[in-house]
């Protein structure tokens, strides 16, 4: 019976519930960054090691990172604790057993997202980067975010289940110790 029925004329929007919904809530944001990169080059001994090994890839257009940042600093004012989750590129079947710390200077890593994000927010909350997207890491780096903090998430790509038929139990795993997707 449609008099039953609510239509809905319009999707809802962040700002529809008030700023106090959002306050001290870990929130999962699927965002766009699948955005292209370029190799880096380094040269002389005065470039730490860290550096080399770990910024190996640069954005070279910004414009997906740009487009989320209404949404982020939009949860960050509202005091949320902000996860961000994305894909980037189709990693090759023999990267997905990589160690965590190897997938950093492939250029499927988010990591390398994470220095343009950190200059796009201008210092407006504390942005750090989990080197899995589910898992124990991810979930004590969840557990030590303060409200207005932003917690970017390794390539979901880096495990197989994220393609397989939305796979379930993936999915649950992604929106473990979040309350709001």
């Amino acid at each position: 019976d449609m008099a039953d029925t609510t239509m809905i004329s319009r999707r809802a929007e962040l700002q529809d519930c008030n700023n106090s919904f959002y306050k001290g809530k870990v929130v999962l944001v699927r965002v766009d960054y699948n955005v292209p990169i370029a190799a880096v080059g380094f040269g002389g001994e005065d470039v730490r090691q860290e550096m080399r090994t770990r910024h190996t890839h640069i954005v070279t257009d910004d414009t997906k990172i740009r487009a989320s940042l209404p949404t982020i600093q939009f949860l960050i004012s509202a005091g949320a604790k902000v996860v961000l989750c994305s894909h980037m590129g189709r990693p090759p079947a023999d990267m997905l057993d990589l160690s965590s710390s190897e997938r950093l200077t492939t250029k499927f890593s988010l990591h390398h997202v994470l220095y343009k994000l950190v200059n796009l927010l201008e210092n407006s909350s504390t942005v750090s980067f989990s080197q899995d997207c589910v898992g124990p890491k991810r979930d004590e780096a969840i557990s030590v975010m303060h409200e207005g903090d932003v917690l970017l998430l390794e390539n979901t790509r880096f495990h197989t289940a994220e393609e397989e038929n939305n796979d379930p139990a993936f999915a649950m795993a992604l929106a473990s110790n979040c309350e709001i997707f």
